[in-house]
């Protein structure tokens, strides 16, 4: 009898054992998911509820729910959230018996709530977006000051905000209105530069205004009409800009004396002055694959610090202690150490990104500030009455799931599955509705305007080489993978096919007087009929083929009627396939895209209604008649962008998209203390 009760004590703790081995190891397989989700994936969103399940389920395990929440906080300060203070005051509280998870997450909620700088890794906060400052629109550079406490940026005037308070000041008030966005600081925070231009005169000047005494005066003998401002010497004698023609300009704020430092150097990108003010650092070369110098103002050569990835902009800025350059890359914020303006030592990541960001000024205080600067695009379907061509009554809908950087979208004839396109990537991205997958396909050259073949089972695009000036005509099989050309290389770009695939359409553009012409031709035709000719038009604003392909429709810059901008607007025009018959249909401020219907009966554009109007509309007119059916009921989106995409196989609903301008504004602390 003893001997069966022992063996039932050992059996039982052997399960006892085994179970809470495989609790263990469930446990550590969550957290590795979570791990993954956020390192791997970047979807920080996803890996917080993991993380939150861990905490949750296997409270009993200690070490490893520490370090759950520790990993939650870290994820929502990524997101800018408030939720990561308390992630790490959970730590605090009640997970004493893991000191070292105790010990980060008190540096961190340091960092957090005093802002001091911290030793070990580095650390992002977001500081202000436009969700919490909505009335600052879309500036390009929001710059700080040395001591990080306030940040000045342009619109309309200049103006500076204290971070801490949210107090606005604008700078110069009743001065002419800025005529762009840089605006620097001096090395001792008393005052700042900006370009102006005099409403009256148009002439541009660049201002200095002392922050103390209220004094603005201009920077003589300059003419600031092309230049945008990128650093402010220590020693306060100079301003490093970038002039229009794509060169580094060093200017004498004395006498305004502008002096060339490199050529090649594309507007966007920053550059600065080393602490000691006798190096500057620049990127320069070949759009999208620059590398970043370093050079004495004084002259002499150059010495190579980074190479471009990916096309992602560099944008160097020196350190404030002058030991280190700081550059972007794809995947992060890098550094490498300098020694009398020379690397010294190869890059290293510092910090990783999700997304390349925009680096600003590195601050004596010793925060790296970052923007990210874009357009959040959303897509939208609204309803149509097939048969009248009348908008319905009720709002555009949001269309689920689709990426935010898209350019243009097209629905399949079985409205089950949606191509995406994105602004400046060669991807095709396929949505399918019931599934809800999006599966991408990467076709190696830029692309636009998809649209799907008669029988539904190939996607169409275009691209076009602009060193040739040769377009294509491309066909992707969604089951394959594959990519075929539908007809040779043309000189032209921005194809519409027929229905049926027999006659296109396409636009081609004079190198020299830029004008362009709308031909006419059977499909993989080098050349037809020139059906209009005429002042360039926006990209979007390219011809479309009918589909019954007896008719086409192009935009015309100008020629639009007094009421909707004149001789400074633009019309929608039709025309027969054989040139005959050019009929304009409507005009406005502004039109930049269309698309036909299936039935070839209407055509529904876009319409900027005039200069003043702050939200776009879009428009439906009948082509026979020219009768417009109405406006679809727009919401009064604070739209930069408006496109019509598609019409539906079954004419009941007509796509687009918008945008809206957005930006954020970030510290990174501790970029030389560590690497993430």
């Amino acid at each position: 009898m003893k001997t069966v009760i022992t063996f039932l004590v050992c059996a039982c703790a052997c399960f006892v054992l085994l179970q809470n081995f495989a609790v263990a190891q469930t446990a550590e397989k969550l957290f590795q998911d979570g791990v993954r989700l956020e390192e791997v994936k970047g979807n920080l969103e996803q890996a917080i509820e993991i993380y939150k399940s861990v905490v949750g389920k296997y409270p009993a395990n200690q070490p490893l729910a520490a370090k759950s929440l520790l990993r939650m906080g870290r994820c929502y300060e990524k997101l800018g959230k408030d939720e990561a203070k308390k992630a790490y005051e959970r730590i605090i509280k009640e997970y004493a018996s893991q000191p070292d998870v105790v010990t980060e997450a008190r540096a961190r909620l340091a960092v957090l709530m005093d802002g001091t700088k911290l030793s070990g890794s580095p650390i992002a906060r977001r500081l202000i977006s436009d969700n919490v400052q909505p009335t600052i629109r879309n500036p390009r550079i929001m710059t700080p000051s040395p001591d990080g406490r306030w940040v000045a940026y342009a619109q309309g005037g200049v103006y500076i905000r204290n971070l801490e308070s949210g107090d606005v000041k604008e700078i110069a008030p009743g001065q002419p209105t800025a005529n762009n966005w840089s605006v620097v600081w001096s090395a001792d925070g008393r005052r700042l530069a900006f370009p102006q231009v005099d409403v009256k005169t148009n002439v541009s000047v660049m201002k200095i205004h002392d922050l103390t005494s209220g004094e603005t005066v201009a920077v003589p003998g300059l003419d600031a009409s092309k230049l945008y401002i990128l650093d402010w010497s220590h020693d306060g004698r100079y301003l490093l800009c970038n002039h229009e023609r794509n060169t580094l300009e060093l200017v004498t704020i004395k006498d305004g004396t502008m002096r060339t430092l490199s050529d090649s150097i594309w507007q966007g990108q920053r550059a600065s002055f080393s602490p000691d003010s006798r190096f500057v650092t620049f990127a320069r070369g070949k759009y999208g694959s620059e590398s970043a110098y370093t050079q004495l103002i004084a002259g002499g050569p150059r010495h190579r610090v980074a190479d471009a990835q990916g096309g992602v902009y560099l944008h160097p800025l020196w350190s404030p202690d002058g030991s280190a350059i700081a550059y972007q890359q794809s995947s992060g914020i890098w550094v490498v150490p300098v020694t009398n303006g020379v690397a010294s030592g190869p890059g290293r990541l510092a910090y990783k990104t999700d997304i390349a960001r925009w680096p600003v000024t590195w601050t004596e205080a010793g925060g790296f500030y970052v923007t990210y600067n874009a357009e959040r695009f959303q897509a939208y379907k609204v309803t149509v009455d097939p048969t009248t061509g009348e908008p319905g009554n009720a709002e555009a809908q949001e269309i689920p799931d689709a990426p935010d950087d898209l350019s243009s979208f097209a629905w399949a004839p079985d409205a089950q599955h949606i191509t995406y396109t994105g602004w400046g990537e060669g991807k095709i991205r396929i949505y399918a509705t019931d599934t809800k997958a999006m599966t991408s396909y990467d076709v190696g050259s830029m692309q636009y305007k998809p649209s799907r073949s008669s029988n539904g089972r190939e996607v169409l695009f275009n691209t076009f080489n602009p060193s040739t000036r040769k377009g294509f005509l491309r066909a992707l099989d969604p089951v394959s993978g594959q990519t075929r050309d539908l007809f040779p290389p043309i000189t032209g770009f921005g194809f519409s096919l027929s229905a049926d695939g027999q006659q296109m359409v396409f636009m081609r553009r004079d190198a020299k007087s830029g004008s362009r012409e709308v031909i006419v031709a059977a499909s993989g035709h080098p050349d037809g009929r020139v059906v209009d000719a005429g002042p360039a038009v926006p990209m979007g604003g390219m011809p479309g083929m009918s589909p019954q392909g007896n008719q086409v429709f192009f935009v015309r810059k100008g020629d639009a009627s007094p009421q909707d901008g004149g001789p400074n607007g633009t019309s929608l025009w039709v025309v027969a396939a054989d040139g005959s018959g050019a009929r304009r249909l409507a005009s406005a401020w502004r039109i930049s895209s269309a698309v036909w219907d299936p039935s070839g009966r209407f055509i529904a554009y876009d319409a900027q209604p005039d200069s003043g109007a702050k939200a776009r509309v879009i428009r439906i007119v009948e082509v026979a008649t020219g009768v417009q059916r109405g406006n679809v009921p727009l919401p009064e989106f604070r739209v930069a962008y408006c496109s019509v995409a598609d019409w539906s196989e079954d004419g009941r609903s007509i796509g687009f998209f918008t945008s809206s301008p957005w930006w954020e504004y970030w510290v990174v602390q501790g970029l030389q203390e560590g690497v993430r």
